[in-house]
C-alpha cells in the first residue's frame, strides 16, 4: 500500500510537471497570437467569454488569460466589464483539460505512445531553436501529463480504497469534500491537477459520483487562489480582478453545490446512465455545465457586479499610478502597455498647465512640480523595473520612446521652473512685446488643443511651430540687440526678452518631441 501511495504521488507528481511544461510551450507558441485574439475579439462581455474561454484551451492555461486581461485593464486597452467576461470564459475553458483526460488518458492506454513525445520533446527543446524549441517543450508536457495519468490511476488501483473512507455521502459529508477540494488545489496550485486526480479516483472506483462532484466543486474554488497570490503587492486592475475571480467562483461553486443532487436525477430523467457506464464523462460534464450556468447567469449583470467590485476594492494612492500594477512586470508588452496609459493621461494635463503658465501666471512653477514630479519618478521606476529581452526589438523601441517621453517632460518643466513669474509671456504683462505676446498665445492655444485631442496632425502643428520660432530668433534677435543699441530698449529688458523668445522655442520642441513620440509608441502598440 505505501508504494501505491508513493507511486499515486509521483503520478501527481508528472502530471503537474507535465501541465506546467505544457502551458509554458504551449503560451510561447501561441502567446503573442492569443493576446492579439483577445485584444481584437474582447469587445463586450460576451465576446470576452467566449474569447477568453477559447483562449485558456489553446494555451492550457487560465492563469495566462487572468493576468493578460489584467494587462489589458491596465493599459486601458479594454474595460473592467470586458476583462471579467475573459475571467468568466477562462472559467469555462479551462474545464477543456478534464474532457482530455476522460476521453483519452482513462479510457485509453496510450502511456506506451506519449513516452516517445517526451523525448522528441526535450530533443527538440534542447536542440531547436525559436518555435521548434518550443514546439519540443508543449510535446513533451503533453507525454508527461498523460505518463502522469496513467501512473497516477494504476497506483490508486492498487490503493484498496473504497468510497466508504471518505466522508459519506450526506450534506457535512460533501461540505467536508468541498473543503478537500479547495486544500488539494492549494497546495498543488491548479484546479487541473486536481481534477484529474478526481477522474483517476473515480475510474478506480475509489470514491463515487457525488463524492468527486464535491471534490471538483472544491477544486474550482481554489483554483482562485493563483488570482489571490498575483494580486498580493499589486493595483487596483489585480485586486478587482482577484475580487471578482474569488466572489464569481464561490457563488458558482455554492449554486453547484445545491446542483449535485439535482445532477443525477436529472440525466436519469433523460435516460442517461452515464453515472454507472461513464462516470469520468458524467463529472466533466457535471464541471463543465455548473461553469456554464455560472457565466450564462452573470453575463446580464455584468455592470452591476463590477461596478460593485470598483466600490468593494477602491483606487490606492495617486490616480496617475493606477496603471502601474507590479503584477504586470512579468510581461514586458504589457507593463509598457501600463507605462503608456499613464504618459497618455498626465501628458495632456503637463501641456495644459504649461499653456495657463505661458498666457497668465495663475500659478508657480514650484506648485506644478510638487504636481508632476511624484508622479514622473514612480513611471521612471516602473520604466526601470520593466527589462525587455533582446528578442523584442518592437517593445525595445516603446521602452526608448516611453524613456524620450519622460525626459523632455521632466526638461519641459523644468525650464518652467527656471522661468519666475514675471517672466510670464502674459500679453498684457511686461515686457509689451506684440511679437512675444502673439507667438505665446498661439503656443498656449495649440498645447490646449494637443492636449484635448493628441494626434499626429496636432504633432505635426507643434513640429511645424517649433520651426516657424527657430526661424524667427535670429530675425528677432537681431532686432533686439539693434533696439538696444539705439537706446529703445534697456539691457536688461532685452535680455529677458531674449530668453523668452528662447524659451518659448524650446517649450515647444519638448512638446513636439512629446507628442511625437508618445504617438509612435501608441500607434506601434496598436499596429502589433
Amino acid at each position: 500500500m505505501a508504494t501505491s501511495l508513493l507511486l499515486a504521488c509521483g503520478g501527481l507528481g508528472f502530471f503537474l510537471l507535465g501541465m506546467t511544461v505544457l502551458a509554458r510551450g504551449l503560451a510561447a507558441l501561441a502567446g503573442r497570437v492569443s493576446r492579439a485574439a483577445l485584444l481584437r475579439f474582447t469587445r463586450s462581455p460576451v465576446s470576452g467569454a467566449v474569447t477568453g474561454a477559447l483562449a485558456t484551451i489553446a494555451v492550457q492555461s487560465s492563469s495566462v488569460t487572468t493576468v493578460t486581461a489584467v494587462g489589458f485593464v491596465s493599459a486601458v486597452l479594454i474595460t473592467f466589464p470586458q476583462a471579467l467576461g475573459l475571467i468568466l470564459g477562462a472559467n469555462v475553458g479551462t474545464t477543456a483539460t478534464g474532457w482530455l483526460v476522460a476521453l483519452l488518458g482513462l479510457e485509453l492506454d496510450i502511456a506506451p505512445f506519449v513516452l516517445p513525445l517526451v523525448l522528441v520533446g526535450a530533443l527538440l527543446d534542447t536542440l531547436g531553436h525559436g518555435r521548434w524549441a518550443q514546439l519540443g517543450l508543449a510535446l513533451a508536457g503533453f507525454g508527461l501529463v498523460f505518463y502522469g495519468l496513467s501512473v497516477m490511476g494504476d497506483s490508486l488501483s492498487g490503493l484498496e480504497l473504497v468510497p466508504e473512507r471518505f466522508p459519506p455521502d450526506t450534506l457535512l459529508g460533501r461540505a467536508a469534500l468541498v473543503g478537500i477540494g479547495v486544500l488539494v488545489t492549494l497546495l498543488t496550485h491548479s484546479s487541473s491537477a486536481g481534477v484529474a486526480a478526481s477522474l483517476a479516483a473515480l475510474h478506480a472506483g475509489a470514491i463515487d459520483f457525488p463524492q468527486a462532484g464535491a471534490l471538483v466543486i472544491g477544486m474550482d474554488v481554489g483554483t482562485t487562489s493563483s488570482a489571490l497570490l498575483a494580486s498580493l503587492g499589486g493595483g487596483a486592475a489585480s485586486r478587482r480582478t482577484a475580487a471578482a475571480h474569488v466572489l464569481f467562483n464561490v457563488l458558482t461553486g455554492v449554486a453547484a453545490f445545491l446542483l449535485l443532487p439535482l445532477f443525477d436525477d436529472g440525466l436519469w430523467l433523460l435516460g442517461s446512465d452515464w453515472i454507472r457506464t461513464a462516470p469520468e464523462l458524467a463529472l466533466v460534464a457535471f464541471h463543465t455545465s455548473f461553469n456554464v450556468l455560472g457565466l450564462l447567469l452573470m453575463l446580464p449583470f455584468v455592470g452591476r457586479f463590477t461596478r460593485w467590485i470598483e466600490r468593494l476594492v477602491p483606487e490606492r494612492g495617486a490616480s496617475w499610478s493606477r496603471h502601474l500594477d507590479p503584477a504586470l512586470l512579468r510581461e514586458t508588452s504589457l507593463a509598457l502597455g501600463a507605462v503608456l496609459a499613464t504618459l497618455r493621461e498626465m501628458v495632456p494635463e503637463v501641456l495644459r498647465e504649461v499653456a495657463k503658465w505661458l498666457v497668465r501666471p495663475v500659478s508657480s512653477p514650484e506648485r506644478e512640480r510638487a504636481a508632476f514630479r511624484p508622479a514622473l519618478a514612480g513611471v521612471r521606476e516602473y520604466l526601470d523595473r520593466t527589462h525587455v529581452p533582446d528578442d523584442l526589438p518592437l517593445e525595445q523601441e516603446r521602452h526608448q520612446r516611453c524613456m524620450h517621453v519622460l525626459d523632455h517632460l521632466e526638461r519641459l518643466l523644468r525650464r518652467c521652473e527656471r522661468a519666475s513669474s514675471r517672466e510670464a509671456l502674459a500679453p498684457d504683462g511686461p515686457p509689451a512685446d506684440e511679437t512675444l505676446a502673439a507667438r505665446g498665445s498661439e503656443l498656449a492655444g495649440l498645447l490646449e488643443r494637443v492636449a484635448l485631442e493628441p494626434s499626429r496632425a496636432t504633432a505635426r502643428e507643434l513640429g511645424d511651430l517649433r520651426r516657424r520660432l527657430g526661424t524667427l530668433e535670429p530675425t528677432y534677435r537681431r532686432d533686439v540687440l539693434a533696439r538696444t543699441a539705439r537706446g529703445e530698449l534697456e539691457t536688461e529688458e532685452a535680455l529677458a526678452r531674449l530668453d523668452r523668445m528662447r524659451l518659448l522655442r524650446r517649450v515647444a520642441g519638448h512638446a513636439w518631441r512629446i507628442s511625437l513620440h508618445l504617438e509612435r509608441a501608441t500607434g506601434d502598440r496598436r499596429g502589433s
